[in-house]
């Protein structure tokens, strides 16, 4: 056991009160926890919803602790408690001695402070809170719940009879069947969740994000282009993110972007994404035709992302239009509306598809293909017409109405704050 969970977790029962367990299965500065649930929960605790917080992550062999970390922890009153995880590894040997790592520390927690949720992010956080809530540490919580198996088996990614996908989908189950409550991302999920009776409370609330810490930059936006000689005039696509897996591909993302280079030969592309890829990426025949006006950075901190998203004029998700891809709550989205960039979305990913056609907030098409171009194309020219101001203004709006962490608050809070018995 840490240093930092054996100092809090070993009280006694004089200190019991309104307590906490949080589990993530991604490392605490990933852009999956700091800027969301990790946001959440300091959000709560600055308004002292709880006494006592408990938060497991995972944190990869190469990790670093950023700076902030302690300070925000020990101002939130969190205990952290990381446990190491590689995906190179052994994946079942890792999961498993994660779990028992996180139930026995999550006991000494209860005994410590009694029963409380047992909050899971994700599904597969999800899996280790209903572990703990079968033991009796307290009813469990499932925020951002997404039935994961779907999609990876729908992809191909994982065989529909592999021990992986039948595991994976079993723990789903259990929690859309016994979870006392689960906050779900979409409309699909929702239809999907109440199809396998749930005994526990059903919320819907997209994945959300700090809207008001995300905003439209305009002197980073002028900085930055001068910097890479893109006129303030030319039109500029962006995209953050990953390729391949539950992912476009670099191949069809690449061939899609020059299909637009084609229609409009002013416009450029801006592609934010990790160093391998980068290098894939420069390497590319499609990529070396668009020397000049393709600009490849490497991921920044979640604080910085709204600056170098202010740089394009609209935002990519790069998913592919699987039936299961109505289960997601893509992230980027939430991004690129807060610095107000309109999307272009497959049709049927994650609600965002529809609300960008109703609200104007970008386009839907089939897949990112060159036969979408002339559709897009159209849309460009509509927002040009209708004035940047306008357009971002729209897209601010969208992201305050649907992906703002307010709104996740005014669901999450109330669940929480029902006594547990």
């Amino acid at each position: 056991m840490s240093s930092r969970a054996h100092q809090q977790e070993g009280g006694t029962r004089e200190t019991r009160g309104r307590a906490l367990v949080v589990y993530c299965t991604h490392g605490i500065a990933d852009p999956l926890v700091a800027p969301l649930m990790l946001d959440y929960v300091v959000r709560l605790q600055r308004d002292r919803v709880f006494e006592h917080v408990l938060l497991f992550t995972e944190e990869p062999p190469d990790a670093h602790e950023p700076s902030w970390v302690q300070p925000l922890l020990r101002d939130a009153r969190i205990t952290w408690s990381p446990m190491r995880y590689d995906v190179r590894g052994r994946q079942w040997l890792q999961r498993g001695r994660n779990v028992l790592g996180m139930l026995w520390r999550a006991a000494r927690f209860r005994f410590a402070h009694g029963r409380c949720w047992q909050v899971g992010y994700l599904s597969f956080g999800g899996a280790y809170a209903m572990s703990a809530s079968w033991l009796g540490f307290g009813p469990c919580i499932v925020v951002c719940f997404e039935p994961h198996s779907h999609y990876m088996i729908e992809l191909g990614i994982w065989p529909p009879r592999s021990l992986k996908a039948r595991v994976v989908a079993c723990t789903e189950r259990w929690q859309l069947r016994k979870a006392a409550a689960l906050i779900v991302p979409t409309t699909a999920v929702m239809k999907h969740a109440q199809a396998h009776s749930p005994k526990g409370r059903l919320a819907m609330q997209a994945i959300t994000i700090d809207v008001d810490g995300s905003l439209f930059d305009a002197e980073a936006r002028r900085e930055a282009r001068s910097r890479m000689s893109i006129p303030e005039n030319a039109w500029v696509v962006g995209y953050v993110g990953k390729f391949g897996g539950i992912y476009h591909s670099v191949d069809q993302y690449l061939g899609f972007i020059s299909a637009l280079a084609q229609a409009d030969h002013a416009m450029h592309f801006i592609i934010i994404t990790h160093q391998d890829e980068i290098r894939r990426i420069e390497a590319h025949a499609l990529a070396l035709a668009l020397k000049g006006r393709l600009h490849l950075l490497p991921p920044v901190p979640p604080e910085e992302l709204s600056k170098c998203l202010s740089l394009s004029d609209v935002g990519v998700v790069a998913i592919p239009p699987a039936p299961g891809q109505s289960f997601r709550t893509p992230v980027k989205t939430a991004h690129y509306w807060s610095a107000g960039s309109p999307i272009i979305i497959p049709v049927g990913v994650s609600d965002d598809h529809r609300i960008a056609m109703e609200e104007d907030t970008g386009i839907a098409v089939h897949d990112l293909v060159p036969d979408s171009v002339p559709m897009v194309i159209e849309a460009f020219a509509r927002w040009k017409a209708q004035g940047a101001d306008a357009v971002r203004s729209r897209c601010v709006q969208c992201a305050r109405a649907y992906r703002d962490t307010r709104s996740m608050l005014r669901v999450l809070r109330p669940m929480l704050e029902e006594h547990v018995h």
